[in-house]
């Protein structure tokens, strides 16, 4: 598939965004509500586009609806979820129409759950407008004796979210526990090159939930790991609630971002304020060993009132 795509891989859609293979200059992607999944404040989104990984360029419209799409001269044929042959997405930004082309459209605007043929309308279990099985926030559907775990739920879509929907159900059945979905804090990673790490808010989630809250961002080029092996690109942010001091979030777009982001994850779990990390003393010479660099450079990002 790789060596066909000499004119460019659209991507429509936020289900995710592959480059390509490594140096990969042809490939474009469009995200239908939000930009690069991983970060709503839009600096993700503008670091993947210096990667090449998405074009950002705000003429374009990135986030803006897809008006149409439409076969070019050579024509071009959907298998599944691709289209595959020239074609262009026209897109509109402030009132002004933008066409975007390539020979390749891989179309990942969603996914829908495998639960057509369970016969859930005969057991009586519930189900919502996009056939995701309807659950409380102890995984039970509407039927008593009946719990929904995993993809089929809509309540993760990660193989980490499954196997917790697993260890929630189990605890509360077998240890009489009273664990909840929504004590779950939510962390995912985009493994690209190099990777991001995902935890928690964003800083435009956190702010819009009226919190007073402090943010910092350290790019790699300040971090001797990354420049001692030439991974300079992308930077380490969190979000903190300046009056809790608990860590509201983190974006690790950076070499090892996807391993580094756990210890972040460990600490919101535990409640802990962001100044417990901030005081440790990590291991040199090491990416994670910014961290505390990177919470000293907490400032207010919350609005005006």
């Amino acid at each position: 598939m790789s060596e066909e795509l000499e004119d460019g891989l659209g991507v429509l859609g936020d289900e995710g965004i592959d480059g390509g293979e490594e140096g990969e200059e042809n490939v474009f992607a469009r995200e239908l509500a939000s930009g690069v999944p991983a970060e709503g404040d839009g600096q993700v989104a503008e670091v993947f586009g210096e990667f090449g990984l998405v074009d950002v360029d705000a003429d374009a419209g990135n986030g803006q609806a897809v008006d149409e799409l439409y076969e070019d001269a050579g024509g071009f044929a959907v298998i599944e979820h691709e289209v595959v042959g020239p074609a262009q997405i026209a897109l509109n930004a402030g009132g002004t129409a933008h066409e975007v082309e390539g020979t390749h459209l891989l179309a990942a605007v969603g996914r829908r759950p495998n639960t057509g043929d369970l016969g859930l309308d005969r057991a009586g279990i519930g189900i919502d407008m996009r056939g995701f099985i309807v659950v409380d926030d102890q995984l039970r559907t509407s039927v008593d004796g009946v719990w929904a775990l995993g993809d089929v739920n809509g309540r993760g879509g990660y193989t980490h979210t499954a196997y917790n929907d697993h260890e929630i159900v189990a605890a509360n059945l077998l240890d009489g526990d009273t664990r909840r979905v929504s004590e779950r804090i939510p962390a995912y990673a985009l493994f690209t090159d190099p990777p991001l790490g995902r935890v928690g808010m964003t800083e435009t989630e956190a702010v819009a939930s009226g919190r007073r809250v402090q943010a910092a961002l350290l790019p790699m080029s300040r971090v001797g790991r990354a420049k001692e092996r030439g991974e300079t690109q992308g930077f380490m942010k969190v979000v903190v609630d300046a009056d809790t001091e608990r860590l509201l979030g983190a974006a690790l777009l950076c070499i090892e971002g996807d391993e580094i982001v756990h210890a972040l994850l460990a600490a919101m779990a535990a409640g802990a304020s962001y100044k417990v990390i901030q005081r440790s003393v990590p291991i040199h010479p090491t990416v994670s060993e910014l961290i505390p660099t990177l919470l000293g450079k907490l400032h207010d990002v919350s609005r005006a009132p």
